[in-house]
């Protein structure tokens, strides 16, 4: 029971608090974009892993915060906005906010984990 009262306490602190830096919904489509603009554009491997990771963290943001429906228009209306010369300091600018979230859900994961009672491990078979 503690543990189902502790994990459900994680989940409150999760989605209670503010985002370590809030962004707008078009903000996430923008982030969303150039992600999946540089994972399938980018030749270096490390750069190809991170695309997929920004990818992922903000198709997760826009897919809860925006409706299928609305999904067409307001991915044109952002694509419209991001120029080529500026795509490497968008990207940037993307992957470290998804670092800075990162951050914070691992130092409350952590803080959160100090107070769950110990298991042993996994159960054996």
């Amino acid at each position: 029971m503690q543990r189902i009262l502790s994990s459900g306490a994680f989940l409150a602190v999760l989605l209670s608090a503010a985002p370590a830096d809030a962004q707008s919904i078009d903000e996430d489509v923008r982030c969303l974009i150039l992600g999946t603009l540089f994972q399938n554009t980018a030749k270096e491997p490390a750069v190809k892993q991170a695309a997929a990771a920004v990818t992922q963290y903000y198709l997760g943001r826009v897919s809860a915060r925006v409706p299928a429906g609305a999904l067409k228009g307001r991915y044109l209306a952002q694509a419209k906005l991001i120029k080529a010369d500026r795509t490497g300091p968008m990207m940037n600018a993307c992957f470290k906010s998804l670092q800075a979230q990162g951050r914070a859900v691992d130092a409350v994961r952590v803080e959160i984990g100090r107070s769950l009672p110990k298991t042993g491990g996994p159960a054996k078979k």
